[in-house]
């Protein structure tokens, strides 16, 4: 799989962490961070080739298969309507809204 991570935080760098080092089928091609600091940095520490602060640019990457979702629960419905809207699967380990 040819996996988008949106986030550049602790959740996704544990992702990120676990599917470098275990992962070996399984890359990385594009990150998403709210600042483009963060995801220069994020994507130099994991070798990713593309980084933005555009979510619908990062999930829109011709490249990506899934898109893990490593973002505040606040910003989950805008993240997985993006991703579906591309064509995407989409792992979101944290539930789409706090209460029914």
């Amino acid at each position: 799989m040819k996996i988008a991570i949106l986030g550049s935080g602790f959740i996704s760098r544990f992702y990120a962490d676990s599917l470098v080092a275990q992962r070996r089928k399984d890359i990385i091609v594009s990150v998403y961070s709210r600042t483009e600091a963060n995801a220069k940095k994020f994507a130099e520490d994991y070798d990713v080739p593309h980084f933005t602060t555009s979510i619908k640019e990062c999930v829109g990457n011709k490249e990506v298969d899934t898109v893990i979702i490593g973002l505040s629960n606040d910003m989950h419905m805008e993240a997985i309507i993006a991703s579906a809207t591309a064509g995407k699967h989409v792992l979101c380990t944290k539930p789409l809204g706090r209460n029914a």
